[in-house]
């Protein structure tokens, strides 16, 4: 099982429509068994990053957490959202 951490500037308002729409995708496409989606800051990122397999994110991500990041933000635009669904999906396989 994949840990996701979804990360916005407080962890509270765009982190959760991400979020919701990333577990619709992920229902679509029967990915959701293999997931666990957690919500949270950049703060929880820095502090505790290494114990999820990979971040969306709606905010700056620091520099050594660039790596394990996915830029969330073409979910909330709706522009994009196939790439960024792209990225999960290999991520996950």
């Amino acid at each position: 099982m994949k840990k996701i951490l979804v990360i916005c500037g407080t962890g509270i308002a765009t982190s959760t429509i991400i979020i919701e729409k990333v577990k619709a995708w992920l229902e679509k496409e029967q990915l959701n068994e293999q997931v666990e989606l957690h919500q949270g800051n950049v703060h929880d990122a820095i502090n505790k990053g290494n114990e999820y397999d990979f971040m969306i994110s709606a905010t700056f991500v620091p520099g050594g957490l660039q790596e394990k990041a996915i830029d969330g933000v073409p979910l909330l635009a709706g522009t994009g959202e196939t790439e960024v669904y792209e990225s999960i999906k290999s991520r996950l396989i």
